[in-house]
């Protein structure tokens, strides 16, 4: 090969390398220059998922069209934070993250889902109901929104309404087991509990690993009278999730209802671990250790949920009767 041939090559060379590296950033910069967009709540909640799951899968626009898409995925990311905080029962960390995102978008439908279970576990059905009606308002399919409301209206003793919102509700996506299991929850308060235990087969049967929603079915087996399979599917929803305070309480009430309050004393123990400022948890323990003739544990445990704004006096009352 002559020289000049050679000289060509190299060029050749040299302009193909040039050309496939511009094609692999230009590549590159496609699949990854722009987030992918946001999935629907409906899809991304987990069956039986938490309050705190349910706000983290809500994804909402920034209300600032200008805005990079970046803005809104930043605000889903901490409000996201805040769900984790809520479940961990950090809940003042929680408040101040998604009133915070309030501030830069008063839309933020994950948010206000929060704020309104925050207000909701506070007995502020007014501020709830405010929220709550705002997320909807921004997204009307919202499905923690509207399993939010469902929650809401039970606690305004608005059962009708309640059942009436789930069943409708629904149509959206009868295939979302946070629908399904507002369903259960609105027919539990109706008093139907074959319904309620129904839809939380449903529930279950949609995602076998949510262990909520196998809470939430153990809990109505054991209305229902099914005691030896409620205690079966608590278990199991404890091997989902060895951390539930929801799964201890329920297994600790049931046992106390069966005439096990050894048993029951343990469970409520597990629970006041994983939830010590929780004083229904100190309460349910008292009444154990005051059925297992403790009654100075007893005590203890009362004065504790006492201190915790729990009105316990008919029970102290009943602990210091059995020391005398």
């Amino acid at each position: 090969m002559t020289f000049r041939a050679r000289h060509l090559s190299c060029l050749l060379v040299i302009l193909l390398t040039v050309c496939l590296s511009a094609t692999a950033c230009s590549s590159r910069e496609g699949s990854s220059g722009s987030p992918a967009p946001a999935r629907e709540a409906a899809t991304t909640t987990g069956p039986g998922a938490s309050p705190g799951e349910a706000v983290a899968a809500e994804k909402t626009p920034s209300r600032d069209t200008v805005a990079p898409a970046a803005g809104a995925q930043g605000l889903d990311a901490r409000s996201a934070q805040a769900a984790q905080s809520y479940d961990a029962g950090k809940t003042a960390d929680a408040e101040r993250a998604w009133t915070a995102i309030l501030k830069e978008n008063p839309a933020h439908v994950g948010a206000l889902v929060g704020l309104a279970q925050i207000r909701l576990d506070r007995d502020d059905l007014d501020g709830a109901s405010e929220a709550i009606e705002r997320a909807l308002k921004a997204n009307p399919q919202s499905v923690p929104a509207i399993k939010t409301k469902v929650a809401v209206l039970l606690a305004r003793d608005k059962t009708q309404e309640a059942v009436t919102l789930a069943r409708s509700s629904l149509k959206i996506d009868p295939k979302s087991p946070a629908l399904q299991q507002a369903l259960g929850d609105a027919e539990r308060a109706f008093g139907d509990d074959p319904k309620a235990i129904e839809a939380y087969r449903r529930v279950v049967g949609l995602n076998p690993g949510g262990a909520v929603g196998w809470t939430k079915l153990g809990e109505a087996l054991a209305a229902n009278g099914d005691a030896r399979e409620a205690q079966t599917t608590l278990l199991h929803a404890l091997e989902l999730n060895p951390e539930s305070y929801a799964g201890y309480r329920a297994l600790a009430r049931l046992q106390y209802d069966e005439g096990h309050p050894d048993q029951a004393a343990d469970a409520w123990s597990h629970a006041v671990r994983l939830q010590p400022a929780r004083g229904e948890a100190h309460e349910g323990l008292a009444e154990a250790l005051l059925a297992s003739k403790k009654t100075s544990e007893a005590r203890r445990e009362a004065e504790e949920a006492r201190r915790l704004g729990r009105n316990v006096d008919a029970l102290l009352a009943k602990i210091n009767a059995a020391a005398k």
